[in-house]
C-alpha cells in the first residue's frame, strides 16, 4: 500500500471514536470490513501509530502513513515546552495559563525550543522543558531566550521552514 486511503482511515477512525486509542487493536473494530491483502499492513502502522504518540486525525492521516512507510521511529522520551503567563487580575476574574508544545527528545536544543515558542515573550514568568513521565526539567530565563531568538532569528525561521516542510500538521 501506497497509502493508506479514506476508506481505510474511515474504518480506523470509527473504531478509535468508538472505542478510543488504547491499544492498537482499538482501530480494528471494523477490520472485517478491510481488504484482506492491506490488513497486514494496516496493524503494522496501528502499532507504530500507538508507538509514536503523534496526532492522527483527517486533516494529517497520510503524512502519517507517509512517516510510518519512511521507516521513522519513535523517539526514546517526549519532552514538554512549558511557556507559562502569570496571573492576570482584571474585573471579572483572575486566570493563569500556559502554553504547552509536545516536542520529541531529538528536538531538545535551545534552537528547536525557541521554534516551538509562541512568539509572544513579553508576558510569560518562564518556560520550562519537562520529560514527560520523567525527571528531566530545564528552566529558560525569559531575558536570555529573548536574546537568544533576536540573535538567532534566521537559524529558528530556518528550522520553523523545515518542520513545516516535513510535519504540516505540527503547528510549528
Amino acid at each position: 500500500m501506497n497509502k493508506l486511503g479514506k476508506r481505510n482511515y474511515d474504518l480506523i477512525s470509527l473504531s478509535m471514536k468508538t472505542l478510543g486509542f488504547n491499544d492498537y487493536t482499538d482501530g480494528l473494530m471494523h477490520e472485517e470490513r478491510m481488504y484482506v491483502h492491506e490488513i497486514h499492513e494496516i496493524i503494522q502502522f496501528l502499532k507504530w501509530l500507538k508507538n509514536i504518540d503523534r496526532p492522527f486525525g483527517y486533516l494529517n492521516y497520510e503524512i502519517r502513513f507517509a512517516e510510518f512507510r519512511s521507516g521513522e521511529r519513535p523517539p526514546k522520551s517526549w519532552f514538554e515546552v512549558h511557556v507559562h503567563f502569570p496571573e492576570e487580575k482584571d474585573k471579572c476574574c483572575t486566570s493563569e495559563h500556559s502554553h504547552i508544545k509536545r516536542i520529541s527528545g531529538d528536538h531538545t536544543d535551545k534552537l528547536q525550543i525557541a521554534a516551538r515558542l509562541c512568539s509572544n515573550l513579553d508576558d510569560p514568568d518562564y518556560i520550562k522543558v519537562i520529560e514527560v513521565n520523567g525527571t528531566y526539567i530545564k528552566n529558560y530565563s525569559i531575558p536570555g531566550m529573548k536574546k537568544f531568538i533576536k540573535k538567532n532569528q534566521d537559524a529558528i525561521n530556518k528550522t520553523r521552514k523545515e518542520v513545516r516542510e516535513l510535519y504540516p500538521s505540527e503547528g510549528y
